[in-house]
C-alpha cells in the first residue's frame, strides 16, 4: 500500500530538471505529480502506480536523476520484503512480466503460452512462473470477482482487468476461465527440482532485481548492493537454497528476456553476478 501522506509531502527535482511540488492525486493505475517547469509554468506529471519506490516509501532514480536515497536503508527495507507475496504487483517489471503471460494465457491458453515459450531454455521457467504466488494470485483475484456490480444507477456486468495488458471480458466469463486456468496450472509438473515457485518471494536476488531494474542502484552502488545479498554457500554440502536462488534468478532473467523489451534484464544479471550468482542469458 502506497503511504500518500509521505508521497504528497515529497519535494525534489526530475531528472530534467523540473521541481514536484505536490501531489495531484493516486488512482487505480497512476501516481500524478504536480510539477513546475524550467519556465515557471505549472503541469501534471503522470506514472505508472507499480514502481517499486512508491511501495516503500523511496524515491526512484528514474524520477530523481541521482540518488534520494540511502543504500543501508534500502537494503533494510528490501530485507523486509522478503517474502511478500505481493511483490510482483509493486514493480514494474515483474508486474509488465506477469501480465503479459496472464494475457497469452487469457488469449490462448495454457498451449498457446507453452508455445510462446519454445525458444526458451526449457519450458520449466515458464511452468515456473505460471505456478508462481504472483499468477495465482492473479487469477485468483479473478475467480473470485463479483458476477455484477452497481456504478452511477447503472448494472455493470463486464470488467477491464490485468494493466498494463488488459484483458475485458464478461465478469462470469473471466470467473469461469480464471478458475479453470487455476486447476489446468496444477496440473503442470517440473523436470526441475530446484525451482520450487511457492519459494520465489523470499529469493533475495529476486527481491534485488526488483530494485536493480526499477529505478534503484546505480552501476557505482552496483557492487556495494550485492554485498547485502546471501552469500552462495561452497563445498561438498552445499544446501538446495543456494541452487534454488540461482535456477529461480535464471529463470525470471529468461522471462523477461524472452517475454518484454526494455526490461533492464542486463542489470539484473550483472547484479546476480556481482552476489555470486553467476550465469549466462542465452539468448
Amino acid at each position: 500500500m502506497i503511504d500518500e501522506e509521505w508521497l504528497a509531502a515529497q519535494r525534489f527535482t526530475t531528472f530534467d530538471g523540473h521541481r514536484v511540488v505536490g501531489l495531484l492525486g493516486i488512482g487505480s493505475e497512476h501516481v500524478t505529480f504536480e510539477v513546475q517547469t524550467l519556465d515557471g509554468k505549472g503541469m501534471a506529471r503522470q506514472t505508472r502506480l507499480e514502481h517499486l519506490g512508491y511501495h516503500i516509501r523511496e524515491l526512484p532514480l528514474f524520477l530523481t536523476g541521482k540518488p534520494a536515497y540511502d543504500l543501508d536503508r534500502l537494503a533494510r527495507k528490501l530485507a523486509g520484503l522478503r517474502g511478500a507475496p505481493e511483490l510482483d504487483a509493486m514493480t514494474k517489471q515483474y508486474n509488465r512480466l506477469h501480465s503479459a503471460i496472464i494475457k497469452i494465457l487469457h488469449q490462448h491458453g495454457l498451449t498457446g503460452v507453452l508455445a510462446a515459450a519454445y525458444k526458451m531454455v526449457t519450458l520449466d521457467f515458464v511452468v515456473f512462473l505460471l505456478k508462481s504466488p504472483g499468477v495465482r494470485r492473479r487469477l485468483a483475484e479473478f475467480a473470485e470477482l463479483a458476477d455484477r456490480v452497481e456504478h452511477r444507477g447503472f448494472v455493470l456486468t463486464d470488467v477491464k482487468v490485468n494493466e498494463p495488458f488488459p484483458i475485458s471480458a464478461e465478469r462470469v466469463d473471466l470467473k469461469r476461465w480464471a478458475a479453470s486456468m487455476l486447476d489446468h496450472i496444477d496440473e503442470l509438473s517440473m523436470e526441475s527440482d530446484h525451482l520450487h515457485p511457492d519459494m520465489l518471494p523470499d529469493n533475495p536476488l529476486y527481491v534485488w532485481g526488483a530494485a536493480v531494474t526499477d529505478g534503484f542502484v546505480t552501476d557505482a552502488e552496483m557492487e556495494s548492493a550485492a554485498a547485502f545479498v546471501d552469500r552462495p554457500f561452497t563445498g561438498p554440502n552445499q544446501p538446495n537454497v543456494t541452487l534454488r536462488y540461482q535456477e529461480q534468478a535464471l529463470a525470471i532473467a529468461h522471462l523477461l528476456d524472452h517475454f518484454l523489451t526494455d526490461t533492464h534484464v542486463e542489470r539484473f544479471v550483472q547484479f546476480c553476478w556481482l552476489a555470486g550468482y553467476q550465469f549466462p542469458l542465452n539468448r
